[in-house]
């Protein structure tokens, strides 16, 4: 992607042993200035995922901000058991997309 007309390389670690739903569905779609990642997650499952930063030399960028879409979190099984979810740490402030309306929550 980039960031103010800078090429920025995202990478994303795993701290946690990761096991894909389905690996074939996993990676990168879209041209280089827009592009969507999948990485599926089965139910009942969890990881955590570190995502950092990099320009062209290979150094570490620090971002103003970063915005990550999720997309379809769900039941997870026909059955209803199942809840899918995400916890985030570490942003300052986060922003919530639920039913027509942004929520916004301060972080201390």
């Amino acid at each position: 992607g980039t960031v103010q007309h800078a090429t920025v390389e995202i990478t994303t670690a795993k701290d946690t042993p990761y096991h894909p739903f389905w690996a074939p569905g996993n990676g990168l779609e879209g041209d280089a200035h827009e592009q969507f990642a999948s990485i599926n997650q089965p139910a009942g499952g969890t990881v955590t995922l570190n995502f950092n930063f990099y320009d062209e030399e290979n150094h570490l960028l620090r971002l103003a901000k970063f915005f990550l879409t999720l997309y379809d979190l769900d039941e997870g099984s026909s059955d209803g058991r199942g809840q899918e979810y995400v916890v985030a740490h570490g942003p300052h402030e986060t922003s919530r997309f639920h039913g027509g309306t942004i929520f916004r929550k301060k972080r201390h």
